[in-house]
Parts: structure tokens; sequence; C-alpha cells
């Protein structure tokens, strides 16, 4: 009886020690204000987004939270995202730009050449489907160095100088052919594959040979356009 008498003191006891703790989320609330002051405008798009996400976040946990440990996790977790802002400014458009000027150099060629009454070359400065998507990705590029519509991150913008830059780079001068060009050779050869090996004739051989070479040539910037009329005729001859 002593001993059951002594657990029941040491249970009132403990008790009558409870002290009452509530949540401390003075710093959360504090941090909460200070992310939501900050400014879309001054930050790229994607670390800011990831902010807003972790102010979602913390606001949700702020208001249902049972624990101090949820409460301080947040508070981590919202200086993080807030410390990993990026500043629109400090992204390095330097690249961009060159590739930029240098794009605009040559659609500023081929709009000259268009203006010209009599066409001296008679050929454009630049093959035409090579020029099309120059356009194309010049106007993805300006969008991003202006950033148009949004902050573009350093990674987005460098993606953009390569993405032009590898445009530039396999542009032809306007009187060699394109491997757009080897479309109607290279359905004429799929054709001529079809053909049952026991009707392959010598002079299809030859011609099929021909072909391909002028189509490795033409892939590598060595071929003409006279090589691939010259082996469409050839060909069309052997098929028909």
């Amino acid at each position: 009886q002593r001993e059951i008498v002594d657990q029941i003191t040491a249970i009132d006891n403990s008790i009558d020690n409870l002290q009452s703790v509530r949540l401390d989320s003075t710093n959360l609330v504090i941090l909460l204000e200070e992310a939501a002051s900050r400014k879309s405008a001054d930050y790229t798009w994607d670390s800011y987004h990831s902010l807003q996400m972790a102010i979602a976040t913390a606001g949700e946990v702020n208001a249902t939270a049972r624990s101090q440990l949820a409460v301080d996790k947040q508070i981590l977790l919202l200086r993080k995202a807030m410390s990993e802002l990026v500043k629109a400014s400090s992204v390095d458009k330097t690249t961009l730009g060159e590739v930029l000027t240098l794009a605009l150099e040559r659609m500023k060629a081929q709009e000259a050449w268009n203006a010209l009454a009599v066409k001296v070359p008679e050929y454009a400065p630049w093959a035409p489907f090579a020029y099309r998507r120059l356009l194309h990705q010049h106007g993805e590029a300006q969008k991003v160095y202006a950033n148009i519509d949004r902050n573009y991150s350093q990674h987005e913008v460098n993606q953009a100088a390569s993405a032009l830059n590898a445009v530039i780079n396999t542009m032809r001068p306007g009187n060699l052919p394109e491997p757009e060009d080897l479309y109607p050779l290279t359905r004429l050869l799929r054709q001529a594959d079809r053909i049952p090996p026991g009707e392959v004739t010598p002079a299809l051989t030859e011609t099929v040979s021909y072909a391909r070479m002028v189509v490795s040539y033409v892939n590598d910037g060595s071929g003409t356009h006279d090589m691939i009329r010259n082996a469409l005729e050839k060909l069309r001859n052997v098929l028909n």
C-alpha cells in the first residue's frame, strides 16, 4: 500500500510540474512577411517560383503545425529559398548578345539581296531552309535576351545562345543544296530498295551507288544541285 501511495504522489507531482508550451511561430511569420515582399520583376522566374512554393508550404504549416520541429523546418526551407533567389540583372547574356549580332548580320545580308531588282549574284547569300531556321531561332533568342515574357535563367540564356549558334553553323551559301533538297532523291532510293533482289539489274546497282554518293556529298556540304538533278534523272530512268 505504501508503494502505491508513493506512485500516486509521484504522478500528482509530475502533473503539478507540467508546463504549458505553445508553438513559437514568431520567426516563421516574420520570415513569411519578408519573403512575400520580394518582387518577381527582380529575380529569375525559376528562383522566384521556388520561393513562392516555399511560401505556400510554410504558410500552410504555420496554420496547421502541431510541433515546433515542423515550424523550425519551414523556417530553414524558407530561408534557403530566399538565399537561392537569383537577381535577373546577374544573368550573363554576353554570349547570347554576340550570337544575336552575328545572326542579325546574316539576316541583313539576305534582306539586302532580296531587295535587289537584278540579283547579283543570282543566288541568295544563304540557302533557304537554314535561313528559315535562323529567322525562327533568332526570334526565340531575342525573346530570351529581352526577357519578353519572363526573367530567364542563366541556363535558359545559355541554351538559347547554343541553339542559335548551332543554326548559324549549319547555314550554307545559297548556291549549295541542303539535306532537305535530297527528299526527292531519297524517296526514289527507298523505292529502289524495295525491288526484289532477283530483279535488280547491274544498271540499277550502279545508279543507286551513284545516288548514295550524291546523298553523302550533299550531307557533308560538298554536293551540288546539278549532282542531285543528275542522280534523280538517272534513277528515274532506271526505275521506269
